[in-house]
């Protein structure tokens, strides 16, 4: 889950392929379901403790947060988040910031 891993060329080419992605997820009709830590790390394929440091590390994307103590993570953002190859939360966000000002 390193932010080193292979990425496409350019930074426009990765945000193209994140559309591609969040289009895809919509034209399948997939809910924008929030998942809690146990249902976000098993969707991962990762364990619990795991899904737990790579957020608390800011390696995972932010979760939502419904209350105290009471994060839950976009099962849309972890589908594009995985296919960008888990970059590190800094990173996603800049991605994620980037395609919201060119949808407008």
């Amino acid at each position: 889950m390193a932010d080193t891993q292979a990425i496409p060329a350019t930074l426009d080419d990765l945000l193209a392929v994140l559309n591609r992605i969040a289009q895809a997820v919509e034209s399948e009709g997939e809910a924008a379901e929030l998942l809690a830590g146990p249902a976000a790390s098993a969707f991962c394929g990762l364990s619990l403790s795991k899904w737990h440091e790579l957020n608390s590390t800011g390696l995972a994307p932010s979760p939502v947060e419904l209350g105290e103590r009471c994060p839950r993570w976009s099962r849309r953002e972890l589908v594009a988040w995985i296919q960008a190859r888990c970059p590190s939360r800094a990173r996603w966000l800049m991605m994620r910031e980037t395609e919201m000002r060119k949808a407008g």
